[in-house]
């Protein structure tokens, strides 16, 4: 049975999936690190949307390779950000860019739709 932040992820994702052929791989939810990871596949990399429970944050990583392992830690992940023009900003700027109320799940990933589009264009 899929959990709700899958069906939330599949929700916002599901034109950008279909578009890229991007397929559900697996869920794995991790009591030593209290979070929820939904990993997707493309043609060439392993995508990895994961929630904290501790700190109610959504983010999403990369593999370098579609063999990349299911150990988010190691170096063959990186956030999503590292691949955007963005990358560089100071402080000062990525404090602007903070929120001014807390995020819903759906905004966060929202957001984070947003920076794959221009990901994606760059052909990752």
């Amino acid at each position: 049975m899929a959990s709700d932040f899958k069906k939330l992820v599949d929700e916002v994702f599901h034109d950008f999936f279909v578009r890229n052929n991007i397929k559900y791989d697996k869920t794995i939810v991790s009591d030593r690190v209290a979070k929820e990871l939904v990993y997707y596949f493309s043609d060439n990399r392993k995508i990895c949307f994961y929630k904290s429970l501790r700190d109610a944050e959504i983010n999403c990583l990369l593999s370098v390779t579609l063999n990349a392992d299911y150990e988010v830690s190691s170096t063959e992940w990186s956030f999503i950000r590292e691949f955007t023009t963005n990358c560089e900003l100071t402080i000062e700027e990525l404090l602007k860019n903070v929120p001014e109320h807390f995020q819903s799940e759906k905004e966060q990933l929202i957001n984070i739709k947003n920076i794959f589009e221009e990901v994606f264009k760059l052909k990752i």
